[in-house]
């Protein structure tokens, strides 16, 4: 992405129960001051690829919402009250590698959304900045070695990677155990032929060490 380029952000809050001042106005606030930095991806207006209407399903809503948080670089979320699907676009968003900022204006204060966010502000304008300081802060390129040309910085790439590291960690840990769990399962005969060769090997050192001190 060039210097020129304005990042995407999907600004996600509460919709369901809401009415069009609750829904709109924040939403308008941000777009107007923050017009020549970002791209809006607004749940709330037609875009391609939207399924807002009550004709949609609710496969097609959600849906629509993972893809539009996917095509983000980034998240504003103003959960100016508790909302279960602005709560798993930030899930789905932080699991896609995005940065998430939240504004908390009513001070929830929920565990939840600290995990999650990036960072915590008081309200939706100062959110759009911290989004904006994070986004211009991963503006860099990854150089690699070898003939491989360098490329723009993803963090999406970086949580993958981290995950699929992560994952593999844990598949040969779980193989160790299930090794060591099955080794003391063999079958009698098994053992006894082990113990033989343990005994045996026992009994060479001793024959070794006495022609030792007879030498």
């Amino acid at each position: 992405m060039s210097k020129r380029e304005r990042f995407q952000v999907y600004l996600a809050g509460p919709i369901t129960g809401c009415n069009d001042e609750q829904i709109h106005r924040w939403r308008d606030e941000v777009k107007a001051k923050y017009a020549k930095d970002f791209i809006f991806i607004d749940p709330t207006q037609r875009w391609e690829g939207n399924a807002i209407g009550d004709d949609k399903s609710p496969h097609e809503i959600v849906e629509a919402d993972q893809k539009g948080i996917e095509r983000a670089d980034g998240m504003l979320v103003n959960m100016w009250r508790e909302s279960i699907g602005a709560s798993i676009g930030m899930v789905h968003a932080h699991r896609s590698g995005k940065p998430v900022v939240v504004a908390d204006p009513n001070h929830l204060r929920s565990q939840v959304l600290a995990f999650y966010a990036d960072a915590l502000e008081d309200n939706p304008l100062k959110a759009a900045a911290a989004l904006r300081g994070l986004l211009r802060a991963e503006r860099w390129r990854v150089i690699k070695f070898g003939d491989r040309p360098a490329e723009p910085f993803e963090r999406r790439k970086l949580v993958s990677a981290i995950a699929a590291a992560c994952a593999e960690a844990g598949r040969k840990r779980r193989h160790r155990a299930l090794h060591r769990a099955t080794a003391g399962d063999r079958p009698p005969e098994a053992q006894e032929d082990r113990q033989r060769s343990d005994d045996s090997r026992h009994l060479h050192r001793g024959t070794e060490n006495l022609r030792g001190t007879d030498g």
